[in-house]
C-alpha cells in the first residue's frame, strides 16, 4: 500500500505546499523549489518505508504509510523553509498531527490515534496565544513553527531517552551554524531568511539559526534509528 503511494505524494506535496504559502501570503515556489521539494518528501517518505520494513517491528499498512507521510512532511517542510523562511500552517499543522500520530503508533506519545488531531489543533492555537503575546509584550523570539517543531521530540518519543537525546543533537548544528563565516551562514540558512526576519519583526542581534530545517532533519534521523531498532 506504501510503496505505490511514493511517487504521487512525492509530486502533490509540494503542490500543496506552494498553494498553503501563497494562501498566506508567502512567496510562490519556483520551479527548482517545486523539484527540491518533491526530491525531500521522496526521501523523507522512501527512507520511513525502507527502515520500517528493516524494522523488528511488524506494522500494518495503514501505520507504515502514517509514518512514510510523516517523513515526507518532515523533509518537505525542512526544504520549504530552507528555500522561503516560510511555515505556512497548511503544512505545520499536518506536520503536528502527523506527529502526535507518529508518537501514538510508538507507544509513547500523550495521546492515542484518536486524540491526536484534537490535541494538535488545541496546541497550534497555543503557539499562536504565544505568538501574540510575543508580539504584544516583546521581544519576539519564537515563532509558532519554531514552537510547534522544538515540541514534536516529546510529543512522538515522550518520556524516552530519544526526546532529550533529539534536543542535544539539535544544539551542536545550531551553535555551529550562527558561527561559521558569512558566506557558509549565508548559503546554509537560505535565501529568504533576512528579509523574513525583518517582517517577522524578530529581536536578536543579526543572525538566527534555521531552526526548522536542523530540528527536522535531526528529528526524522532520530525516528529512523528508532523504527530501526524497535
Amino acid at each position: 500500500m506504501a510503496l505505490p503511494l511514493l511517487l504521487p505524494v512525492s509530486l502533490l506535496l509540494p503542490l500543496w505546499a506552494g498553494l498553503m504559502l501563497r494562501l498566506s501570503g508567502g512567496p510562490r515556489l519556483r520551479v527548482e523549489d517545486l523539484r527540491g521539494g518533491a526530491l525531500a518528501a521522496a526521501c523523507g517518505y522512501g527512507g520511513v518505508l525502507l527502515v520500517t520494513g528493516l524494522g523488528p517491528e511488524a506494522r500494518t499498512a495503514a501505520e507504515t504509510l502514517v509514518l512514510c507521510l510523516f517523513g515526507a512532511l518532515a523533509l518537505l517542510a525542512a526544504w520549504i523553509d530552507h528555500r522561503t523562511a516560510w511555515a505556512p500552517d497548511g503544512l505545520v499543522l499536518p506536520l503536528l498531527i502527523g506527529g502526535l500520530l507518529v508518537g501514538a503508533l510508538l507507544g509513547s506519545g500523550p495521546v492515542s490515534v484518536i486524540g491526536a488531531p484534537f490535541l494538535a489543533l488545541a496546541l497550534f492555537l497555543f503557539t499562536q496565544g504565544l505568538w501574540a503575546a510575543q508580539c504584544l509584550l516583546g521581544p519576539r523570539l519564537l515563532t509558532p513553527p519554531d514552537q510547534i517543531v522544538l515540541c514534536l521530540p516529546l510529543l512522538i518519543f515522550g518520556l524516552t531517552p530519544y526526546a532529550p537525546v533529539t534536543w542535544a543533537l539539535i544544539c551542536l548544528p545550531v551553535l555551529i551554524l550562527i558561527r561559521v563565516p558569512d558566506p557558509v551562514y549565508q548559503r546554509l540558512r537560505g535565501p529568504a531568511a533576512p528579509e523574513a526576519a525583518r517582517d517577522a519583526g524578530l529581536s536578536g542581534s543579526g543572525r538566527s539559526a534555521p531552526l526548522l530545517p536542523v530540528v527536522l532533519t535531526t528529528l526524522l534521523g532520530v525516528l529512523l534509528f528508532r523504527l530501526y531498532r524497535g
